[in-house]
């Protein structure tokens, strides 16, 4: 089992930095990072002690650790990315390194919005077809 409390970086003294400091910002979204991959990491062991609960090795008391300390986990990196700002940012995995361009990102969020406003039109013109339907069978009824 990961320790969370291992990832955790030591916590600069706010009293001494800036709370608007490039650097605070930086080290909060690598706190960030390292925090991300700590819970995948503890959601990881979590689902392979709840898939293998049947099998002779597996341990419930192990699952259940692993789970409480998920929970805590999950509750200590929303934390940070309330209260640090981060929060607001999408996160790049540390491995990638690099942001998408801009025009990528915006063509990204208008290509999903164009499909959610179409999926929602379509919803929209089947459920006139279903009222005119009804009131169309309505009105024969009478």
């Amino acid at each position: 089992m990961a320790s969370f409390a291992a990832a955790a970086a030591p916590a600069p003294d706010p009293a001494k930095q800036d709370p608007n400091s490039p650097e605070l910002f930086r080290n909060n979204l690598l706190q960030a990072q390292k925090y991300i991959t700590e819970v995948q990491t503890l959601a990881r062991e979590a689902l392979d002690g709840i898939e293998k609960a049947y099998h002779g090795n597996a341990s419930p008391t192990q699952t259940t650790a692993n789970l409480d300390t998920l929970k805590q986990s999950i509750q200590t990196l929303s934390d940070l990315l309330t209260t640090s700002g981060v929060g607001a940012l999408p996160l790049i995995p540390q491995d990638n390194g690099t942001a998408p361009p801009e025009e990528e990102l915006v063509a990204n969020a208008t290509k999903a919005v164009s499909l959610l406003y179409n999926q929602h039109s379509l919803y929209q013109n089947s459920a006139e077809d279903v009222v005119n339907i009804m009131v169309a069978q309505q009105r024969q009824g009478r």
